[in-house]
C-alpha cells in the first residue's frame, strides 16, 4: 500500500471518470441503493476523498467518519464540509485500532488499491465494527474477468455507443493503467463468507468492469 499512499500524496483529485455534480449524484444513487437511507445512522467511508460524494448522501455530520491516506484531498474536504471527524492513515492502520461501532461501512473504487491479503484483513477487522444489523458495501471494484472490457475501451455505461479503441490505445491502455489490484470474483465471495458476512456480489451501475459488494451480518 505505501507506493499507493506515495502516488496519491499531492493530488488533488480523486481522479474518476468525471467530476461534476451530475456524476457524484449518479455515484451516490447507487450508494444508497446498496446502503439504504443513511439519515441517523454512524457511517464511516474509507477512502472518503475530497468530500464530493459526502453531499449527496444525506449523512448527519456528527455521525459521519472519513478515512483517507491523501492530505491535500481531506482538506478540500474541510474546505467543503467544515470540521469532521476526518483521519489521514491508511485504511488498515484505521481498522485496526479504531473502536468505533458503525451501522454502514462504504467506500468506492477504494479496494482496487488494497492487494487481496489486505482485502482479507479488511474484510475480518470490519466484521468487528458493526453494530447488530450493520452492513458494509464496497463499490467499485475492478475484476479480473472484466480486465479486458477496460482496456477495448468499453470501461463505462457512457463509453458503449463510442467508437473502440484502436490497437495503439489497448496496448498503452495496459502499459500504463493506474487501476491497481484486479481481484477476483469467486475469491472476494469466498473471503467475504469467511469473515462472517452474508454475502452479495453484483454489478456496478456506472463501469462495466466494476462489481460491488455488499455485506451483511
Amino acid at each position: 500500500m505505501s507506493n499507493w499512499i506515495s502516488y496519491w500524496s499531492d493530488k488533488t483529485s480523486p481522479l474518476h471518470a468525471e467530476d461534476n455534480p451530475n456524476f457524484y449524484h449518479d455515484l451516490a444513487r447507487e450508494v444508497l441503493y446498496h446502503c439504504g437511507n443513511l439519515s441517523g445512522k454512524r457511517v464511516l467511508e474509507l477512502g472518503c476523498g475530497d468530500g464530493a460524494l459526502f453531499e449527496f448522501l444525506g449523512i448527519d455530520s456528527a455521525k459521519y467518519t472519513g478515512v483517507d491516506f491523501s492530505p491535500a484531498l481531506l482538506s478540500k474536504f474541510r474546505n467543503r464540509h467544515g470540521e469532521m471527524d476526518l483521519h489521514q492513515e491508511d485504511l488498515l492502520g484505521f481498522l485496526e485500532k479504531c473502536e468505533g461501532e458503525y451501522d454502514i461501512i462504504f467506500s468506492y473504487g477504494v479496494l482496487q488499491y488494497l492487494s487481496p491479503g489486505d482485502v482479507t484483513a479488511m474484510f475480518n477487522m470490519q466484521r468487528r465494527l458493526l453494530g447488530g444489523g450493520g452492513k458494509c458495501v464496497h463499490l467499485g471494484i475492478p475484476v479480473s474477468e472484466m480486465r479486458g472490457v477496460f482496456h477495448s475501451g468499453l470501461g463505462s455505461s457512457e463509453a458503449i455507443g463510442g467508437a473502440r479503441r484502436s490497437l495503439l490505445k489497448k496496448v498503452k491502455s495496459w502499459i500504463t493503467s493506474r487501476i491497481g489490484y484486479w481481484h477476483d470474483i469467486p475469491l472476494l465471495f469466498e473471503e467475504s463468507k469467511a469473515a462472517g458476512f452474508d454475502t452479495r456480489v453484483v454489478s456496478n451501475i456506472y463501469y462495466l468492469y466494476r462489481v460491488n459488494i455488499i455485506q451483511s451480518i
